[in-house]
């Protein structure tokens, strides 16, 4: 295996510039991730602060218990009760981990605290919160794998009544079962398929929720850096956030004040904000155990009542109470779960993809208001798998890393097929359809004086003869595309394993294919690399 790397920028023009250390992207933020002297006096800020380690740490060993705590993950709970800091990032629960970039993230989270501790000579843990709360299912029902042809999309047949969140939605033994046969199937039979097969059945026998079926892939995966595993579906997790919902309930107005504020001076700056936000938004969501129904709440301040589409109603006292006594009635959105993540653990540094970067651009001046500061916020690792053929191809066909995996190469394919282009049956479908045209215009004109009732049926006439010379002309191009079917499938493989649905491959393919097909060993290749983080894009060829 090798590992290459160049600089390449974000989708984001923001999340780009911020990677790149650009002032104009980098003034959003009150601390500089790239200068070690800032993340120094975080640490520095965090030491002088109090949080519930014990219940937190307590609560991490409840709840890992049950997917297999090593020695390792252990230690670091104890180093939480103590005074470890914490590198922290997140994701959906996606089926089979989802996407390679959740991997990707948890790699990057390791590392980064990996780097940290040995920087700055006191223990820093990674944590991984799982966003258990959301309820998108259509974001995490599906995977997309590759089999010999093409790029395919395996959905898992359940479809929620209610907005239920992903912590709440049970795995039915028997479908997911089939389900994995599926995917499994669609993959191909290799030396590791049957070992694949019962890791993942073993994993689903002993889970019964979505959130549990990820979080003990990714326990079983991460197990031996100590990687530390939240769950913010978890009621028992969201009840420690007692004081932090209480925080929001009162400062509701000022948080969605400030986040549009600064989404004003963003597009001042140039660049555009992501976060749809209205002024009665209170960034809290209100879950229905009963009913199994998750409802965004807005707040109306001059009746003093928040509110939701499915008619619930609450004054600032009453809500506050019910915070008090059913914290898990509560959850955070993407504007307040960083809030509520800064009240429960000591965060020396946040690792994000390109969109929470510039979501985290537009929350930075409310932290304030709940008592907390932003932490450092690192730009996650980007990396693509390489398979040794497809890199072949791309040395066969002269296209450059670089190039293809900013791009792709569909629009190469493109020049390539009309360069092989057989010219003659253009020329040929030329050729008749001037001759028709011109000799069924003079048959038209000959005939339609005799009886005019016969206008319209040579116009009908003429559109038949067109649409069947296009249907010859398609056909006869398509049997000679046939004879270059090797070097069509060559492109197609290649964008289909680098550039997927025209974009990054880690947003798009499942890694349960390369562990079909390679193991784990490039995982734990990856475990032992070293990482700038920054513009830099990895490449491992497996």
């Amino acid at each position: 295996m090798k590992l290459s790397s160049f600089k390449m920028g974000a989708i984001y023009p923001m999340a780009s510039d911020y990677m790149a250390g650009n002032p104009n992207a980098v003034s959003f933020f009150p601390t500089n991730w790239s200068d070690q002297k800032s993340i120094l006096e975080r640490s520095t800020y965090l030491a002088k602060r109090n949080y519930p380690r014990l219940e937190v740490a307590e609560h991490i060993e409840k709840y890992m218990n049950r997917f297999g705590l090593s020695d390792v993950s252990l230690r670091n709970i104890q180093l939480l009760k103590e005074n470890a800091l914490v590198v922290i990032g997140g994701q959906q629960a996606g089926l089979l981990t989802g996407p390679l970039y959740a991997i990707n993230k948890i790699i990057s989270v390791i590392k980064l605290a990996e780097k940290q501790s040995s920087l700055l000579g006191v223990p820093v843990i990674p944590v991984f919160w799982i966003a258990g709360e959301d309820h998108d299912y259509a974001e995490v029902n599906h995977v997309y794998i590759k089999d010999e042809k093409d790029l395919i999309k395996k959905t898992y047949p359940y479809k929620p009544k209610t907005k239920e969140m992903i912590s709440d939605m049970i795995l039915d033994f028997e479908t997911a079962k089939k389900w994995i046969e599926e995917v499994v199937e669609v993959l191909g039979e290799t030396n590791r398929t049957k070992d694949l097969v019962a890791w993942l059945t073993d994993t689903l026998r002993k889970t019964k929720t979505i959130s549990d079926f990820f979080a003990m892939l990714v326990n079983e995966l991460f197990k031996d850096k100590g990687l530390l595993l939240v769950d913010s579906g978890n009621q028992e997790f969201r009840k420690l956030g007692v004081s932090a919902y209480g925080g929001i309930v009162k400062q509701c107005s000022n948080i969605t004040a400030k986040v549009l504020e600064q989404q004003q001076k963003i597009r001042q700056s140039g660049y555009m904000p992501m976060l749809e936000m209205e002024m009665d938004n209170a960034n809290l969501f209100f879950y229905d155990y009963h009913d199994k129904n998750r409802s965004l709440l807005s707040f109306h301040e001059n009746k003093n009542r928040f509110v939701s589409k499915n008619n619930l109603h609450f004054t600032t006292e009453e809500l506050l109470e019910r915070v008090e006594i059913a914290t898990e009635n509560f959850s955070t959105n993407v504007v307040t779960r960083p809030m509520l993540q800064e009240k429960l653990f000591p965060v020396l540094a946040f690792v994000g993809g390109p969109g929470e970067i510039i979501y985290w651009a537009e929350i930075g001046d409310a932290f304030e208001l709940v008592g907390e500061k932003m932490p450092p916020v690192f730009p996650r690792l980007n990396i693509t798998l390489l398979e040794r053929n497809i890199e072949s191809y791309m040395n066969e066909l002269h296209l450059p890393l670089e190039q293809v995996v900013k791009n792709g190469c569909s629009k190469e394919k493109q020049v390539v097929l009309e360069s092989l282009k057989d010219r003659s049956i253009d020329e040929a479908y030329e050729v008749l359809t001037n001759m028709i045209d011109r000799q069924h215009d003079l048959w038209s004109q000959n005939a339609i004086p005799y009886d005019s009732s016969l206008e319209s049926l040579f116009k009908k006439n003429k559109a038949i003869l067109y649409k069947q010379l296009e249907f010859m002309k398609k056909k006869t191009e398509e049997s000679h595309l046939r004879s270059h079917e090797e070097l069509v499938r060559k492109f197609n493989d290649i964008e289909n394993s680098v550039h997927p649905l025209g974009g990054p491959q880690d947003r798009v393919l499942n890694p349960i294919y390369f562990m079909n097909k390679y193991g784990k060993d490039w995982l734990e290749f990856l475990l032992k690399s070293d990482f700038e983080f920054g513009e830099w894009h990895y490449v491992l060829s497996i």
